[in-house]
């Protein structure tokens, strides 16, 4: 790497609702210091908001926007770091998908059930 590289940051906040201090504190404000540092990317993470929102839907779209407006009010600069919205970048979808059957078969190859049938049969390709 050289030393004129800089390392990449990714980081998101879930639009559940206004920010409160802690967003501000724990997150931000670290944030805003790091868009000279490092080449940043935040997401506001409106499909992680669905885990707890799932039931009404209707207020992710503002959530998401109240939130870009905090970070911009915060002093994140779009000359200086990338802001995204998460349902925006459908790789996103496409990514939790590979890495949920890459998860799954590791943990599959793991189980004797599976090594007994694999055993069984010597043609068995692993998922």
């Amino acid at each position: 790497m050289s030393s004129q590289t800089k390392k990449r940051v990714l980081s998101g906040m879930r639009s559940t609702g206004k920010l409160h201090l802690g967003n501000f504190v724990g997150a931000l404000d670290n944030w805003v210091r790091m868009q000279d540092q490092y080449e940043c990317f935040f997401f506001i993470a409106d499909w992680h908001a669905l885990t707890t929102d799932y039931a009404d839907t209707s207020q992710v779209k503002q959530n998401s926007i109240e939130v870009l407006l905090d970070w911009l009010a915060a002093g994140l600069d779009p000359e200086r770091c990338t802001m995204f919205i998460q349902s925006h970048v459908p790789q996103h979808a496409e990514l939790h998908l590979l890495f949920s059957i890459r998860a799954w078969w590791t943990f599959d190859i793991r189980q004797p059930a599976r090594e007994f049938r694999c055993r069984a049969r010597p043609r068995c390709i692993p998922l």
